[in-house]
């Protein structure tokens, strides 16, 4: 009797930290079509990135980042849209572009969160890679 006393208060909190440790349904890939970006690049307005959002539950999301900026492009236009280090979507996927500060010379995080109801559900980080000399990469998922 005494090693069930000692043994079920054990069990239960057990059972409470894995009942609590519930899989996400949302999922976030991210990835970029080019291995090296640098400001130089007349080709891309920034560092492209690809950004799809799985599950159907959600409200919006945002993208944040640490240090540079991120932008949207209007390709009917051929001219960038909103700016700024943290932008908010309600599609499921969108391409955004980083750019770096022109003094950056360091790695930064992007960071992608979930809303529902204006709470934060789920969120994902992501890092811009200095490359050295002036590139970055951005290390997504594959």
């Amino acid at each position: 009797m005494k090693r069930l006393m000692l043994v079920l208060p054990l069990f239960l909190i057990c059972l409470a930290t894995f009942s609590s440790c519930q899989k996400s349904s949302y999922e976030i890939y991210a990835y970029s079509d080019i291995n090296k970006y640098t400001m130089s690049m007349s080709s891309s307005p920034g560092l492209p990135v690809s950004i799809k959002i799985t599950g159907d539950d959600y409200d919006s999301f945002t993208v944040t980042c640490k240090s540079g900026s991120i932008l949207i492009w209007n390709d009917r236009t051929g001219t960038p849209g909103d700016k700024g280090d943290r932008l908010s979507f309600d599609k499921k996927e969108i391409k955004v572009y980083w750019s770096p500060d022109e003094a950056l010379k360091k790695d930064s995080d992007m960071i992608i969160g979930v809303y529902k109801n204006g709470k934060k559900v789920y969120e994902k980080k992501y890092v811009i890679k200095y490359l050295g000399d002036h590139f970055f990469g951005f290390q997504g998922d594959e």
